[in-house]
């Protein structure tokens, strides 16, 4: 049986993906910090199979999406 350091070793690629994970969580927050005043109030939060919006949201749904996501990192 290997060391703990070896049990949870990560290999190059798998750094790349949790980087680029924590990058994509990153910058998402950003989009909705910076983009908070030009959102509307409302705001679409699903899309029909043909691309049309079905669902709209208030834009502080955003943050539920974003905490979500946080939370699934």
């Amino acid at each position: 049986m290997g060391s703990v350091r070896d049990e949870f070793s990560m290999s190059i690629l798998d750094r790349l993906v949790e980087a680029a994970a924590l990058l994509a969580l990153v910058a998402c927050g950003v989009f909705v910090v910076l983009g908070w005043m030009l959102l509307p109030d409302s705001v679409p939060m699903h899309f029909s199979t043909h691309g049309a919006p079905d669902r709209f949201g208030s834009k502080h749904e955003l943050w539920v999406l974003l905490g979500v996501y946080a939370l699934t990192y």
